[in-house]
């Protein structure tokens, strides 16, 4: 797909956020942007990008960490999809003239491909792998459908831009699901506690570390050149 390359960015865009410590990196590198994180999502993001459109922002970006899908994925890898996929079907176009300034920017994006968003977690490397055969998205995450529908029921651009936390091949442990929040927040007790009930979990939640170390690094980059 070729990419309509413009110079022009929406003046004031809104960051949308399912997790804390995303919206915490985007407000880090994109000091004067507006941004809401009400915690993930669908039905969260849709609030979180109605609250961002009522203070005037004139464009809508979902911002944070997916999972991979696409073997080829690594942590850290940044996305920048072509289309957001819901869960039934349904497709929502990102802005080609924004994409194409972003990717003037940051050149090394994976910008090919689509992704999904779940109505639940895609934690287990064999439901990835079912959902990659049967959706042909690249990534998943809970936010972005929800974000694209409000921005297409306003009028106003459209892009998500990613960064690969978990490969499709590991399962995301159980001890590390257990310490989100529904306000996006995490907590380092609940997962402890379920560490304590689930030890041959330390395994993967080591690994899922290094990955989330890897994503956060690659989140401070998109976000320092992107916005």
């Amino acid at each position: 797909m070729n990419v309509r390359v413009t110079t022009r960015l929406p003046v004031k865009p809104g960051i949308v956020t399912g997790l804390a410590f995303e919206a915490t990196i985007a407000r880090t590198k994109a000091p004067f942007a507006p941004i809401a994180c009400h915690g993930p999502g669908l039905s969260r993001a849709i609030a979180a990008a109605r609250a961002l459109l009522s203070t005037g922002v004139d464009a809508l970006v979902s911002f944070g960490v997916a999972g991979a899908l696409d073997p080829s994925l690594r942590p850290g890898t940044a996305v920048l999809p072509q289309r957001v996929i819901d869960g039934n079907g349904e497709a929502f176009s990102c802005d080609d003239g924004w994409r194409g300034v972003v990717l003037a920017r940051t050149p090394t994006l994976d910008s090919q491909g689509d992704l999904l968003t779940a109505t639940d977690p895609v934690t287990c490397a064999r439901h990835k792998a079912t959902v990659f055969e049967t959706s042909g998205a690249r990534v998943v995450d809970m936010e972005s459908a929800g974000i694209a529908a409000v921005a297409r029921e306003h009028g106003v651009p459209f892009i998500a831009l990613r960064v690969v936390l978990d490969e499709a091949r590991h399962t995301i442990p159980r001890a590390a699901m257990a310490g989100m929040r529904p306000d996006g927040e995490t907590s380092a007790a609940a997962t402890i506690a379920a560490l304590l009930r689930r030890p041959h979990d330390i395994v993967d939640l080591l690994r899922l570390a290094r990955a989330n170390q890897a994503a956060r690094q690659g989140l401070a980059r998109l976000a320092h050149l992107a916005f």
